[in-house]
Order: structure tokens, then sequence, then C-alpha cells
């Protein structure tokens, strides 16, 4: 929704966003652990903001070959998964609402996981530039400034994940545009 996009949320920038993808990350691995192995590498590599994501991120890659992940998880760390799943932004992630979707859980967290990576290299470009900045700029902090602007601007992006489900009943849809189409709602009808 327009309102939902423009909001302070959505707009949010720093640490604020990627604490939010950080946690779509992890809620979608633990519903969808299939995805675990295939993204293993990356989210141990994840450099994550909060104890609570650090101690689910441990729990998931310690026993995510376990056919009762969420079950483990709710053992070991009852509050911190409680605290990941009530958060407004995760309960209306698509892989979150569509758990029974992998394909789409797919697509988003390969999305949210690239979209997290481009501002983290964005944010420490950033930084490092304004260390470099003692001096005059040249070309060479120009550039990458550039290209750090760039990748972020990239990732934000509108990407399959956000175009796949607008929240709206496709068939539902379709049904009603089929029946406009078979009535032929542009002629005028004489009464």
């Amino acid at each position: 929704m327009a309102t939902t996009r423009s909001s302070l949320l959505a707009q949010a920038q720093g640490p604020v966003t990627e604490t939010l993808r950080e946690a779509v990350i992890l809620a979608t691995v633990i519903l969808h652990p299939a995805l675990i192995q295939r993204f293993e590498t990356a989210l141990e590599r994840l450099d994550l903001m909060e104890d609570d994501h650090e101690t689910l991120r441990r729990l998931i890659l310690t026993h995510g070959d376990a056919p009762d992940l969420a079950d483990r998880l709710r053992e070991a760390a009852p509050a911190a998964l409680d605290a990941l799943m009530a958060r407004p932004h995760v309960a209306i992630a698509p892989p979150v609402r569509h758990p029974q979707d992998h394909d789409l859980a797919t697509l988003c967290l390969a999305e949210e996981l690239a979209k997290l990576d481009a501002w983290r290299g964005a944010r420490r470009e950033i930084e490092e530039a304004v260390e470099d900045m003692t001096g005059l700029p040249d070309e060479g902090l120009t550039w990458r400034l550039t290209k750090a602007t760039e990748a972020l601007h990239q990732s934000n992006r509108t990407g399959p994940a956000e175009s796949t489900d607008l929240g709206e009943d496709r068939a539902a849809l379709s049904k009603h545009l089929q029946s406009l189409i078979d009535s032929q709602v542009w002629i005028k009808k004489n009464r």
C-alpha cells in the first residue's frame, strides 16, 4: 500500500533498516528451514546488530537440519523467538504471510540478503570516504561514493519479492476483469 511505503519505518535508514532486514531474514529461514542449507554461508557471515538475532541465528545454524526447528527455537530462546515474530514488519513479510510458498521465500530471502549487503557496503564506503576527506576530495573518492550510492539505490528498487504479492487476490481480480470484458462495459447501454 502507498501509505505503508511512505511510512517512517519504510523510509528508515541506517541501523533501523538493517535490524528490520535481519529480522525478516531470520523469520524467513525459521518458517522455511529448507532454505538454511542453500543460504548457510550468507547466514554465517551476517554481522547481526541485536543479541536476540545472534542467539536465533546460532540456534538456526546449529539445528537447521532438525525437522522441528521452530520447536527447538521455542525451547531454547522463547523470548527471542516471540519478540522476532511479534514485530509488525515481520508479520507482513511475504514469506511469513505465505509459509507454503517456498519459491517466494527463496526470492525474498535472496533479495533481503542482497539489500542488507548493499546497505552495509554503502555505509562502510561512506564511513571510509569521510575518513579520507582529511585532504581534498579526489576523483577516486567521488567514484567510490557514486558507486556506493548506485548500489544503494539499486537495492531499493522494487524487486520480484515486492512485485509478486501486493496483497491482492489475483484470481478475484482476474475474474472481475473477465466479467467486465464479457459484459462489454465500454459500450453505452440503451435503457
